[in-house]
């Protein structure tokens, strides 16, 4: 795992951000970059003017909300990978979980992250996005 690898996570939970850096810090091959944010403006804004490999979408209540945004990151930053943090108190009753997630990865969600985020998850998600990456750039050659 390269120590240039650059992750953006999209929360309005300070929470995260500090979850982020127990699990960033706990990776084997050194910690790669991220930055968490908390608006749309300031995901939008980094995602154009970054080369971002990974964002990390808090999913909050309403499971549309999530899509939407996936779908704006698509717009913005193709070839950007999308992982959904999921929320720890699970998800409201008025949803089922199979069907949330099902949809979310049919609109572009790589994976998904419980709370506490954990190094070990962490660590499996960025292994993909890097061999994901690195595919891609061996095919292009």
């Amino acid at each position: 795992m390269s120590a240039t690898a650059k992750v953006l996570i999209y929360s309005v939970d300070d929470k995260i951000a500090e979850e982020a850096d127990l699990a960033f810090a706990g990776l084997v091959d050194g910690s790669p970059r991220f930055r968490a944010v908390h608006t749309s403006g300031a995901l939008f804004e980094a995602l154009r003017n970054q080369s971002i490999s990974l964002v990390l979408v808090e999913y909050g209540a309403d499971p549309d909300e999530l899509i939407r945004c996936v779908r704006q990151i698509q717009a913005v930053s193709p070839e950007t990978n999308i992982a959904a943090i999921l929320r720890p108190e699970g998800f409201d009753e008025n949803y089922s979980e199979s069907t949330v997630l099902i949809d979310a990865m049919r609109n572009g969600v790589r994976d998904f992250l419980r709370r506490p985020l954990s190094t070990a998850d962490l660590q499996r998600l960025i292994e993909l996005d890097t061999a994901e990456a690195a595919a891609d750039s061996g095919s292009n050659s």
